[in-house]
């Protein structure tokens, strides 16, 4: 068991909080800069609902570019920018700005292959009923692809950590930064040791949060479900489901007890409320009768 004295253990928890910091703040930056990245590649991709492709290729380029250098090399490449926007080139604050130059091309690439995952079948609904690029974007696209893109963000929050340790070798801050200064030029191995258990702790608790807040269901051949534990897969209390109203309604099917069979089915079935939920998402409107016509979706435009 390692013991410390007063003077480490703040050490270690400033570090933590340094780490943290790096990591929130950048991944926060990362999106401002790569969420609309992601969106104008995806969208002008030649696959895409308005293909550019020289808007696509210059991207492209850029983004393969920022993403070659490797991050110890772009940290001092950058370590002018860093002192023109910081003041500085050390420290948990300065270590921030190659991090978000770092995360913003990978954020971007996964947002592209999120978006790249809607089927195009409910795009191309969404387009037959009049709605306009930002309306697709907003309205299709990110919904429809929102569990990847909280898994992205998960992915990148992971990245992002390790970028920050490894920003320690510099002079970052956090804790890399304690775990290089002690654990390697000090030969104190006991404090790089609980540095890299802290840094698995707090890998293990973002990925966590993100696969809680995912609520991805996934299964093996076999039939296991994979998100079995409380870290992977957020169970839904009373609170998630909210206001419950109960109505009898006649059914056409005869067969079913009370009459009911038919009504029952509609919602169990879970590819209508799917497409129904998907054109309420395009039209602006939900529709609660079926079958859902053109002509219906053209009046409720025109309404």
């Amino acid at each position: 068991m390692f013991h410390f004295d007063a003077v480490v253990q703040e050490m270690i928890i400033n570090g933590i909080w340094e780490t943290l910091y790096m990591t929130l703040a950048s991944t926060f930056m990362g999106y401002v800069l790569g969420l609309p990245l992601g969106i104008a590649l995806a969208v002008t991709d030649k696959t895409g609902i308005r293909p550019q492709p020289v808007v696509y290729r210059v991207l492209d380029v850029i983004s393969n570019v920022l993403r070659s250098i490797p991050f110890i090399i772009l940290l001092i490449l950058v370590i002018p920018l860093t002192r023109f926007i910081v003041g500085q080139s050390y420290g948990s604050s300065a270590t921030v700005v190659p991090l978000v130059i770092a995360a913003a091309p990978f954020i971007g690439r996964m947002v592209e292959s999120s978006l790249k995952e809607v089927d195009h079948g409910v795009i191309e609904a969404a387009q037959s009923m009049g709605a306009g690029i930002f309306t697709i974007i907003w309205k299709v696209l990110l919904v429809e692809a929102r569990t990847s893109l909280i898994v992205g963000v998960t992915i990148a929050l992971g990245t992002i950590l390790g970028y920050s340790a490894m920003a320690g070798a510099v002079g970052g801050g956090g804790l890399g930064n304690i775990a290089i200064r002690y654990g390697y030029y000090r030969y104190q191995p006991d404090i790089m040791i609980v540095t890299i258990v802290i840094l698995i702790v707090l890998v293990q608790i973002l990925q966590g949060i993100g696969m809680a807040m995912s609520e991805n269901i996934t299964y093996s051949d076999k039939g296991k479900l994979y998100e079995n534990s409380f870290l992977q897969y957020k169970i839904p209390s009373r609170m998630d489901i909210g206001h419950i109203n109960v109505e009898f309604e006649s059914s056409y099917e005869n067969a079913g007890p009370f009459g009911a069979k038919s009504i029952g089915e509609v919602v169990i079935n879970t590819p209508l409320p799917a497409i129904t939920d998907a054109l309420s998402h395009a039209a602006g409107k939900r529709f609660y009768e079926l079958p859902i016509t053109p002509e219906q979706i053209a009046m409720s435009n025109s309404l």
